[in-house]
C-alpha cells in the first residue's frame, strides 16, 4: 500500500507542476488539467485513500482479534472473525497488488518519457513493488483461497447453517432479494 500512495503523491504533484503545450505558443498547462490526464490518475488516487482507510480499519480488526485471541476466547465467534479476516486480507493483498502495479504502470506511461529517467523513480517503484505480486504465493491463487471461503459460506447460507460475522464482508447473503434464482443457480 506505501508504493500507490507514493506513486500517486509523487506523479499527482508531477502532473500538477509539468507544464505542456497550451492555447496559444507562449502559454502551457499543467499536465493535470488534461482530462486523460484526470481519467488515468484520479481511479488511482482514490484508490489510494480507499485502500488507505480499508487498510486502517482491517488492522484494528486484526488487533481486537489477537487481543481476544490472547486472552483465551475460543468461542465460535473468535474462530469464524479469524476465518473472515484471514480471506479479507488475502483478498486484499491481492486487489491491493494489482492495483499498485497497474497504478505504477499508468504513472509511468503518463509521464511519456520522463517516466523512463530514473530522477522520476518510478522505473525504482516498479523493480521493488513487482515481487509483492508473488510473495506468499501467487495473488491469483490467493484469490482463489478467498472465493472458497464466499463459496463455503453461502453453501452455509442456503444450507441454513447460521454464522455470526463480526466484519460483515458476506452480510449480503441474508438479503434473499440480492441473491436471484436462475436454473437452479443463484446469481449475486
Amino acid at each position: 500500500m506505501s508504493h500507490l500512495m507514493g506513486i500517486m503523491l509523487h506523479h499527482t504533484k508531477y502532473s500538477a507542476v509539468r507544464k505542456q503545450f497550451g492555447p496559444s505558443p507562449n502559454e502551457e498547462v499543467p499536465l493535470l488539467e488534461y482530462q486523460l490526464q484526470q481519467y488515468r490518475l484520479l481511479p488511482y488516487l482514490a484508490a489510494s485513500f480507499v485502500i488507505s482507510h480499508f487498510c486502517k480499519w482491517q488492522y484494528m480488526e486484526f488487533v481486537t482479534f489477537t487481543a481476544k485471541s490472547i486472552v483465551g476466547d475460543k468461542s465460535a465467534e473468535q474462530a469464524d472473525l479469524g476465518r473472515e479476516i484471514h480471506a479479507m486480507s488475502c483478498a486484499a493483498k491481492s486487489v491491493i497488488g494489482f492495483i499498485a502495479r497497474d497504478c505504477i504502470q499508468e504513472c509511468r506511461e503518463s509521464c511519456g518519457g520522463h517516466g523512463y529517467l530514473a530522477v522520476s523513480r518510478l522505473g525504482e517503484l516498479h523493480d521493488v513493488h513487482e515481487p509483492n505480486l508473488t510473495y506468499e504465493g501467487d495473488n491469483n491463487v490467493i484469490l482463489q483461497q478467498t472465493a472458497n471461503y464466499i463459496l463455503g459460506y453461502f453453501k452455509d447460507y442456503l444450507s441454513g447453517v447460521s454464522s455470526s460475522l463480526f466484519i460483515f464482508t458476506c452480510c449480503y447473503f441474508s438479503s434473499k432479494h440480492h441473491c436471484i434464482p436462475y436454473f437452479g443457480l443463484y446469481i449475486l
